[in-house]
């Protein structure tokens, strides 16, 4: 009896994966940096020519579900016009990127003729950073200076690790 509950729990849990990543591609949480992003839940609209008109929960949202890529392992491509990242480029601020979401259509491509929209995200989610092979700065460690008794300040820390002006200190 146990085998039989077992093995039908194993069946179970393996048809939810085929079905939930049937071409093995699956979507990263991506949130807007400023939480100001005001993008549906899921695409809804016209794209290639079809009305793609479904129910949407959360019609405005910083928070998005999106493919780092619409091929899938098979070689066919993501369907359900879903959210793909286009483009991402590190920003002059350490930690963080700017990309470009657009839609996953026709050849199993990410396309922005249709829908496109840019946010910019922070690189401190590991995972995040992953998915976009974008990584954070190592941190900056530089030169202190004792100026009082228990008190020590470092200061250029952008232009000694970075090579840049600091824009918190004039």
């Amino acid at each position: 009896m146990r085998r039989t509950a077992l093995l039908t729990l194993l069946l179970a849990v393996v048809v939810t994966t085929y079905v939930h990543a049937r071409c093995g591609q699956y979507p990263t949480k991506i949130t807007s940096l400023d939480n100001e992003t005001c993008l549906p839940e899921l695409f809804s609209g016209f794209a290639d020519g079809d009305d793609i008109r479904r129910p949407v929960r959360n019609n405005c949202t910083p928070t998005v579900e999106a493919f780092t890529s619409c091929r899938c392992q098979d070689g066919n491509g993501v369907s359900g016009y879903r959210y793909c990242v286009y483009g991402a480029g590190r920003t002059r601020d350490d930690n963080t990127a700017n990309i470009t979401l657009g839609l996953c259509g026709i050849g199993a491509e990410c396309y922005i003729y249709d829908f496109n929209a840019s946010m910019e995200v922070d690189l401190r989610d590991a995972q995040l950073a992953n998915r976009l092979n974008i990584f954070p700065l190592s941190p900056c460690i530089a030169p202190d200076v004792q100026v009082a008794n228990n008190i020590r300040v470092a200061a250029g820390c952008e232009y000694f690790c970075y090579r840049r002006k600091n824009k918190d200190i004039s």
